[in-house]
């Protein structure tokens, strides 16, 4: 399963994440299918501390109606759709294979 992240890591508070993860488990991660790949719209240091971990976090697939008011898009709106993160994100050189 191919999943491309929101944005890059800061390796300290990656570091942070893979701790809580090795208690708290595998995260929970909200995508959005193409067709092709899946684009997540939050969660870039828990898709890469989960992969390094060799952990598959829970995808759980989004329409691109929904409305998503917690996530880590700083740049958007508080509420918007997956369509507004998707045309946020554009392609995304942070992609990982699960």
């Amino acid at each position: 399963m191919m999943v491309y992240a929101p944005h890059g890591t800061n390796r300290e508070h990656l570091e942070e994440v893979k701790n809580q993860m090795v208690t708290l488990g595998a995260p929970q991660i909200r995508v959005f299918y193409t067709g092709e790949a899946y684009i997540a719209i939050e969660g870039s240091h828990r898709i890469a501390a989960a992969y390094e971990l060799g952990i598959t976090p829970d995808f759980v697939e989004v329409e691109e109606t929904d409305e998503i008011s917690d996530h880590d898009m700083q740049d958007l709106d508080d509420t918007c759709t997956v369509a507004d993160i998707l045309e946020y994100l554009g392609y995304s050189q942070y992609t990982y294979n699960f």
